[in-house]
């Protein structure tokens, strides 16, 4: 289809540009966003946040959080530790549910997937966790 040519196009496109924003504070995580210079197609929308919001307690995660990457886009997360970066991560793959808002993915809300479709959701996404990350959403 013309939507699988554009997203192959952009891929293969080796032409990028970035974008720099200003150094993270203690309690904030900065986004450095690759993309194509000129990309042949409208780039979809592949992962969105829209006001997303998680605490933990008392301990304000993600507030408010709102955020689209378009396929074909390699997106960065730098900031410190403790502003949200991993809960942000596991937000897209379903291991954490928002407090607020909801993230969508390929079109779909995760919120609303089923087991299956989770299972095969994450079974498109490729992701490392920083040490025992990944452990510290389960239960023993």
């Amino acid at each position: 289809t013309l939507a699988e040519s554009c997203r192959l196009q952009s891929r293969l496109s080796c032409l990028c540009c970035f974008c720099i924003a200003t150094p993270p504070a203690p309690d904030t995580f900065v986004l450095y966003s690759f993309r194509p210079i000129s990309p042949p197609c409208p780039p979809a929308r592949m992962i969105s946040f829209d006001h997303v919001s998680k605490s933990f307690g008392d301990r304000h995660v993600l507030r408010d959080m709102s955020l689209e990457i378009p396929d074909g886009q390699t997106t960065v997360i730098i900031g410190f530790s403790g502003v949200g970066k991993s809960v942000a991560l596991k937000h897209i793959v379903g291991l954490l549910e928002p407090d607020a808002g909801r993230v969508i993915v390929d079109g779909k809300t995760v919120g609303d997937l089923s087991h299956e479709e989770l299972v095969e959701m994450r079974g498109t996404i490729g992701y490392v966790f920083q040490f025992a990350a990944l452990f510290d959403s389960m239960t023993v």
